[in-house]
């Protein structure tokens, strides 16, 4: 069963990726100070991937505030899937 369930999510978005983005979903970037150009959907799924403690490194905060912001978002986080998992614990068993 993981294996289908691997299987139809990399083929998903494989899919995705070939066929890119339709043009009502593109992206809109925004160039920072330090150069970089970020969008809203780019730090929504970058802070996703960061306070489940995955962090692919692929991007990395730059201005010390947020740097300091993402390392609290961070640990809250970290705290709530704990919160949850406890939580789910809880109730069956």
């Amino acid at each position: 069963r993981i294996f289908c369930l691997i299987l139809i999510m990399a083929g998903t978005i494989f899919t995705l990726e070939v066929l890119g983005d339709p043009p009502f979903l593109a992206d809109n970037f925004v160039q920072t100070g330090a150069g970089d150009n970020i969008s809203l959907a780019q730090m929504v799924y970058w802070i996703v991937i960061s306070i489940t403690t995955v962090g692919y490194g692929d991007f990395a905060p730059r201005t010390l505030l947020s740097r300091m912001v993402t390392s609290v978002f961070i640990v809250i986080g970290v705290a709530y899937v704990f919160w949850v998992q406890f939580q789910f614990q809880e109730a069956y068993l």
